[in-house]
């Protein structure tokens, strides 16, 4: 494995790392209350799988573009990285309409 292509992975492992401790510091943020609510339980289970699937997912188009070297790598990430971004976004909008 080449140095390049292994410093994609820790940096992929830090993004998927930051997105959770970040979705948890968003749910210990909360009064008791609004974790009693079936919309924010929801919202955080769905928000924890979404991280955990873009991160299998840059694994499984890894494990098919392996032979073509690194800049597959930097694209996977790219592409991993639009999908948690986009769903930040998309859990922002869902707060901002609830309250």
């Amino acid at each position: 494995m080449r140095l390049t292509s292994r410093a994609c992975l820790v940096g992929r492992y830090s993004r998927a790392i930051t997105a959770i401790k970040d979705l948890l510091t968003a749910w210990d943020s909360m009064s008791y209350v609004q974790k009693a609510s079936p919309t924010e339980m929801a919202r955080l289970v769905l928000a924890g799988e979404a991280i955990i699937n873009n991160e299998r997912s840059a694994w499984q188009r890894t494990g098919v573009w392996k032979d073509t070297g690194v800049e597959a790598e930097e694209q996977v990430q790219k592409d991993a990285d639009r999908k948690i971004n986009s769903n930040k976004d998309r859990h922002t909008a869902i707060s901002i309409l609830q309250e």
